[in-house]
């Protein structure tokens, strides 16, 4: 029975983590380019905050989830926020992942 219940623990732990892979990768694409490169590729963001001493942080949310039967509920959307950190110029400066991200 223990083995059983560290097996789901460890498949939660792991659909919730962030992924740093697909973060050092948007960082090379993206870091250094144009907040109107960015919006030009991806389309508009899902939401934008702006940052107390300048620039704003843009907010994709990835359509592209899995979907997990783990749950006792039944299959649950798990979706990838993407944050693009963008500095008062409309330079990115910092990219960063959270939810369930892949590919």
């Amino acid at each position: 029975m223990n083995r059983i219940a560290s097996l789901i623990a460890l498949l939660l732990l792991a659909g919730c983590a962030g992924t740093t892979l697909d973060s050092s990768v948007d960082q090379e694409l993206w870091v250094g380019k144009s907040r109107v490169d960015l919006v030009a590729a991806k389309g508009p963001p899902d939401s934008e905050q702006s940052i107390l001493f300048g620039g704003s942080v843009l907010i994709f949310v990835s359509d592209d989830h899995r979907l997990t039967a783990i749950f006792p509920k039944g299959p649950t959307r798990h979706k990838c926020m993407t944050r693009f950190k963008v500095d008062e110029g409309g330079t990115i400066v910092d990219v960063s992942k959270s939810g369930n991200c892949h590919s």
